[in-house]
């Protein structure tokens, strides 16, 4: 079974989401790979919708108010001190007076470790979630691109708009994109045929010589990145066709 089989059912994006919101930069970027290679146009729009500090800063006052009002004070001073003087200010100027005074006795008291504000940092994204999805942060008010469909997994098997997030031939075309300009060694897919095409080299006699040998891989590589993505392309149109089928059917 394919990883995002999993959460192709209803509230299975905003679970991918979380989880890629509150897990490392490094495992969420293998993750993101992975799912770029399953469906790019999945990848596009959780890349799309994926919450970070700096977008989060751009709010009005009043949306980070909600936010690090819901959240404990050592976890919003636990931020803060990982902030620039102006960011600091920022999220500050936003708390009534009691809560500030009690968040900046945690800044002047502690130095939390690079774990603690990694935690703190999983909370801010947790709590925004969890106001969005409770209907007290209006995400469709405060960041319309960052707003989720209740429906988004069947607007993703059927192709249809959504705000922020590239239509399927443009997410197709940004996985080509991407994919022709990643080394060799971080892909898996491309790794594999890396290690046989080395090992013609190796094998190779004296009526190829390297340039050519290095072209022909090049033009294979091309076309298993286009391969690759008109399969893709064509398991989006058979999730749209089955979807269509299935209403057929619920009519009949």
């Amino acid at each position: 079974m394919a990883m995002l089989d999993r959460y192709k059912k209803s509230g299975g994006f905003n679970q991918l989401l979380t989880l890629l919101e509150t897990c490392g930069l490094q495992k969420r970027q293998k993750f993101l790979e992975i799912i770029r290679q399953e469906d790019p146009r999945w990848a596009s729009a959780l890349v799309a919708k994926m919450i970070d500090l700096e977008r989060f800063l751009k709010w009005n006052d009043s949306a980070i108010a909600e936010v690090t009002g819901s959240m404990m004070e050592i976890n919003v001073a636990a931020i803060v001190t990982s902030l620039d003087e102006a960011q600091q200010a920022r999220i500050l100027g936003t708390l009534g007076h009691a809560k500030r005074r009690k968040v900046q006795e945690h800044i002047d008291t502690q130095k939390p470790s690079p774990g603690e504000i990694a935690t703190s940092m999983n909370k801010l994204f947790e709590t925004i979630r969890r106001l969005s999805q409770d209907g007290v942060l209006r995400l469709d008010k405060i960041d319309p691109d960052l707003f989720i469909d209740a429906d988004i997994e069947d607007r993703l098997k059927q192709g249809k708009n959504i705000a922020g997030v590239p239509s399927l031939a443009e997410a197709l075309a940004a996985n080509l994109d991407e994919l022709s300009k990643t080394p060799d060694s971080t892909s898996p897919h491309l790794r594999v045929v890396t290690a046989l095409d080395s090992q013609a080299w190796e094998d190779a006699d004296g009526s190829k010589d390297l340039k050519a040998l290095q072209q022909e891989f090049t033009l294979l590589k091309k076309k298993f990145l286009v391969l690759q993505q008109e399969n893709a392309s064509l398991r989006q149109e058979l999730s749209v066709a089955i979807g269509k089928l299935e209403q057929i059917k619920k009519i009949a």
